[in-house]
């Protein structure tokens, strides 16, 4: 009777194993249009899924003429709600909370860091207070989170950059590798929706390019569901996709 179950059980995963989209062979390379229907399919898990850029560059992080680090803004945001924090004037944070910051003002921010704790994912600075973050840099390097024009989060005027941040503006940089991994929305976000976060996303990579990259700067670039294989897209289609944007 265990034996039986057991031949059926496994009859019934492999039915199931195979009714589920498969990801294209390594060897195909996708359109940006057909990459993001694809991707959409191959997100089969039971909850909501993230939709990911992941794009290997030519480029050696460990020269200083070789590093990008720059920002994009998503046309469709992610979908997802993220918590912005601002170090700005007792006078600008009343602004800043009405923009939607969850925390704002240096006494609120200072004394969450002085606690070492890190109730945003996201910290905007204004440049005349980001000498009070000095104490804090072991604690917010390494996450990223320390403020930089480069980055988008050193800020003239914070309210104006509380908004931008809730509308979707993410912060693009290189990891060790020389790769870049951005969250493009959820998986069930309409296609063409998709498809403008990802070409914003390349466009902004493109105009950011470092002058010591030599050559092509985009050696691979994959679509993926967060829970799903990844599909690779034709990076001379999507670089043609973007020039039509200008």
């Amino acid at each position: 009777m265990l034996a039986r179950f057991t031949h059926n059980h496994a009859r019934i995963e492999s039915l199931h194993r195979s009714a589920l989209p498969r990801a294209p062979p390594p060897s195909e390379h996708l359109a940006p249009s057909e990459a993001v229907r694809r991707v959409k399919a191959l997100a089969t898990a039971k909850f909501g899924e993230s939709v990911e850029m992941h794009a290997r560059l030519n480029l050696q992080p460990k020269y200083p003429d070789q590093q990008l680090r720059t920002t994009v803004q998503l046309p469709h945001s992610t979908g997802k709600a993220i918590r912005v924090a601002v170090l700005c004037s007792e006078e600008e944070a009343e602004a800043c909370l009405v923009a939607g910051a969850s925390l704002a003002g240096p006494a609120a921010v200072v004394e969450a860091l002085s606690g070492g704790q890190l109730p945003f994912q996201r910290l905007l600075c204004t440049p005349a207070l980001l000498p009070r973050l000095a104490p804090f840099g072991r604690l917010l390097g390494p996450r990223g989170l320390m403020p930089s024009s480069r980055a988008g989060t050193l800020v003239e005027r914070p309210a104006e950059g509380v908004a931008l941040a809730l509308r979707g503006q993410q912060a693009l940089r290189l990891d060790r590798s020389g790769n870049i991994h951005l969250s493009l929305g959820r998986a069930d976000f309409a296609e063409d929706q998709l498809l403008g976060n990802f070409l914003a996303a390349c466009q902004a990579v493109d105009r950011a390019r470092p002058s010591g990259a030599k050559g092509l700067l985009w050696r691979a670039l994959h679509l993926a569901p967060s829970m799903g294989p990844s599909v690779r897209v034709d990076v001379r289609a999507m670089l043609d996709a973007v020039r039509s944007l200008s």
